[in-house]
């Protein structure tokens, strides 16, 4: 290695120990048939490298230091705050970077804690969590453990769309668009369908929005199969009072279009009403304008 002995990766290597996740854990919702033994996916060099001891601190003792911060904060409200702060940018890195055997171990705790603290009064910590969780989520290894908590996830990333600080929305943005590419899109699917039907403004649009993530970043047989479960919603969505779901599912449907095509969405679309369909034709025309290359108008038609 090139990097100095005091680096935290240059350590003498140990063999791996495995432990329970070292606190409480949240409900256990269901299994997964394909997720390997202990959730483990791989073993990579990395990983021998980080579960190791000498000079510098080991991602186990890290992660310890960090559950303990989250869970008892230090001394004084400043104190605790930075701490809080600092723990929660470290749990960025370990998201990125860290051992996979570290974080399966600690998987449970560490979600539990950040779920947790997505109820915390300082707006930065919430926008942390949610950093963390993307993170998390985009670490190839961890996606499995995240499948028997995908509702609970998709819950909690869809609430903080409605937070009062706009940098804890833009944080669950991110995130929904995250979670949305990355779970299996049957799981994201089931859990955002009751919220796109029968939720309140604004997690209804918010569900409508990851929906359109979803769309984008899946193979057109894969969102055509899924149109039974998509359209019923949109459809009632079209008719929300709120100006801005029912634009939103204008969009949504128009992505629909644009994905799986004329013919395969038309049989969907036989409820609407005529005036609606037509102002829905009228956005996929635009959207296919756009697509290739001219202007659009500069005004919106009002939906």
């Amino acid at each position: 290695r090139s990097s100095s002995v005091s680096s935290p990766t240059h350590h003498r290597v140990i063999a791996p120990t495995f432990s329970g996740s070292g606190g409480a854990s949240l409900p256990f919702m269901g299994t997964d048939s394909h997720q390997p033994r202990n959730g483990l996916l791989s073993l990579t060099d990395d990983d021998v490298d980080h579960l190791t001891m000498g000079d510098g601190e080991s991602d186990s003792a890290t992660m310890s230091s960090v559950i303990h911060i989250l869970r008892v904060g230090g001394s004084g409200v400043e104190a605790r705050a930075d701490e809080r702060k600092a723990a929660l940018a470290t749990l960025v890195r370990l998201a990125r970077t860290g051992s996979t055997i570290v974080w399966n171990d600690n998987f449970r705790a560490v979600l539990r804690l950040l779920v947790e603290n997505l109820e915390s009064s300082a707006g930065c910590e919430r926008a942390l969590v949610l950093t963390v969780l993307t993170e998390m989520m985009r670490r190839c290894p961890l996606v499995n453990l995240f499948l028997n908590y995908s509702e609970l996830i998709i819950l909690r990333v869809l609430k903080a769309h409605a937070d009062k600080e706009k940098e804890v929305i833009r944080a669950a943005q991110v995130c929904a668009g995250t979670v949305a590419e990355i779970l299996p899109p049957d799981v994201v699917i089931r859990v955002l369908k009751p919220l796109i039907q029968m939720g309140d403004y604004p997690v209804n649009q918010s569900a409508i929005k990851m929906l359109n993530k979803l769309i984008e970043a899946h193979p057109p047989a894969i969102v055509a199969q899924a149109l039974p479960d998509i359209m019923p919603g949109l459809v009632k969505a079209y008719d929300n009072k709120d100006s801005s779901v029912r634009k939103a599912s204008v969009f949504c449907m128009v992505s629909l279009h644009n994905c799986v095509g004329e013919e395969t969405l038309k049989p969907h679309l036989e409820t609407l009403a005529g005036s609606k369909l037509k102002l829905l034709n009228l956005y996929i025309r635009r959207a296919d304008t756009q697509n290739s290359g001219a202007s659009s108008p500069k005004s919106e038609p009002h939906i």
